[in-house]
């Protein structure tokens, strides 16, 4: 019996069974059936051979969703840049606002001192008139 998870694999590469793969620490489901077909009791060897099948169809179909994935990522990249440029001019324009308005305020202040002067002016002139006449009558 193989009691260490490296054991199986190490049994199959002897035997001929399965080449390491590229990480070198798994072998493929299609090996494992090749291992339990010459290892696992017949009273349980139906079971396990449903069980890898399972598996390789689970396998294929994330295979397949991966490729979907990425197919569904190359159509979103360019309206992803486009939101993404859109968002930079956005912020940009939101910058220039501000300035427009921190100017458009500066401008309203110094247009209502100059107001409130004109307005002091004008009223001591009037003062001034009304004075003047009031001298003269």
């Amino acid at each position: 019996m193989l009691h260490h998870p490296k054991q199986p694999r190490e049994f199959l590469e002897k035997q001929g069974y399965a080449l390491v793969d590229a990480q070198g620490d798994r072998a493929s489901l299609a090996y494992t059936l090749l291992f339990l077909a010459h290892c696992a009791p017949p009273s349980i060897l139906l079971n396990c051979i449903w069980v890898v099948a399972t598996l390789l169809k689970l396998e294929t179909a994330t295979e397949w969703t991966d490729a979907v994935w990425i197919g569904v990522m190359k159509r979103l990249e360019p309206f992803l840049v486009i939101v993404e440029h859109t968002a930079e001019v956005m912020q940009d324009v939101v910058e220039e606002l501000r300035k427009a308005t921190d100017r458009l305020y500066s401008m309203s202040e110094d247009a209502r001192d100059e107001l409130q002067k004109a307005a002091e002016v004008t009223k001591d002139k009037v003062i001034r008139a009304w004075r003047g006449c009031a001298r003269r009558s």
